[in-house]
């Protein structure tokens, strides 16, 4: 007897972009309640984003939804761009679970609550964008912590760059998932940069974290800043042989420790044994996403008091109001079966 099917529902956004098909895209998916984790991680699979949502219930009734994150290849307690395309999409949706969502969200997820308040009005670079939802304001669910240090060498490595290349010795941050944060010597190291895939299987540390963010420190301030609006240059790279387009839980982690450095924190809560995100594989297949705007795993941690991280979505195109209709963002909602 063929087993039962499940119908889902899901639309597909960009994030940190206010151009279709550019920033970091998201799948979100609906209807999933019930469905185990295998089968949640086979629709990660297929889609190939560098992550999916699943869209369920809260626990909580007084919260908007409960929201499960998965890369192609393991489930997240915590990433930035999910966050916000999420909330971008339930947005505009205007209701969850038979109750109406306005533009303060909150999602409950493995490293805690997240909240989320959306961003309204015109979208300036699209004729005929109507008002309404056009990014959101994310809250990390955790403050900075620092969870112990690599050496320069392993960091740079897996950077495809020298020892030189790097200031000091890179911290292992997080608000919510695990980032090693390198600071970079020059603005042309950070373009030299090429993700080194057998450089983090070489590396107990860098294997168990997984991710590295390069960044050059805010002009005039080594290490740290005196302003709280910052202008940062960083790259992120995972243990996959992938790059991120954009990130969301790395830059909270990055401006938590600069943060924390500025307030005369070097190395807050000093933990050598971080609980990080489930790694892929040290020894990633290049094969397996074949998407290169995927980064299969985000995730950080940002100080006491976070500086929100403020983003964008994506407009409509053409291509994709063809797909959607009148769309209320440029996402395309579609419908498939998972048996």
């Amino acid at each position: 007897m063929a087993a039962p099917t499940v119908t889902l529902t899901y639309e597909t956004t960009d994030v940190f972009t206010n151009v279709a098909f550019g920033g970091n895209p998201l799948a979100v998916v609906f209807g999933a309640e019930g469905l185990p984790d295998s089968t949640m991680q086979k629709i990660a699979a297929e889609f190939c984003y560098s992550e999916t949502t699943f869209v369920l219930p809260p626990v909580d009734p007084t919260h908007t939804a409960h929201v499960r994150i998965f890369t192609p290849v393991a489930e997240l307690p915590f990433a930035g761009h999910p966050n916000v395309g999420t909330a971008f999409v339930l947005a505009r949706r205007g209701e969850a679970f038979g109750r109406p969502v306005g533009t303060e969200l909150s999602f409950e997820e493995e490293s805690g609550l997240v909240e989320v308040s959306c961003l309204e009005g015109p979208h300036s670079t699209v004729a005929n964008w109507p008002e309404g939802v056009v990014g959101a304001v994310l809250s990390a669910p955790q403050p900075f912590a620092a969870h112990g240090r690599v050496s320069a060498a392993e960091a740079a490595a897996c950077m495809g760059l020298g020892a030189e290349d790097v200031v000091g010795e890179p911290v292992i941050g997080s608000t919510g998932g695990p980032y090693v944060l390198a600071e970079l010597a020059s603005a042309e190291a950070l373009e030299r940069c090429r993700v080194a895939p057998a450089a983090f299987a070489a590396s107990a540390a860098m294997a168990r974290v997984g991710k590295v963010l390069g960044y050059l420190p805010p002009p005039g301030a080594k290490g740290g800043g005196g302003s709280d609006e910052l202008q940062l240059r960083c790259r992120m790279f995972t243990a996959r042989g992938t790059e991120d387009p954009a990130t969301g839980a790395a830059n909270c982690a990055l401006l938590g420790m600069l943060a924390s450095r500025r307030a005369g924190q070097a190395n807050p809560n000093p933990n050598p044994n971080p609980s990080p995100t489930p790694n892929p594989s040290p020894n990633p297949n290049p094969n397996s996403n074949p998407n290169p705007n995927s980064n299969p795993n985000p995730d950080p941690d940002p100080n006491p008091n976070p500086s929100p991280s403020r983003a964008r979505c994506a407009p409509p195109s053409r291509r994709a109001s063809r797909w959607a209709g009148p769309p209320r963002s440029w996402a395309r909602p579609t419908t498939r079966a998972a048996r």
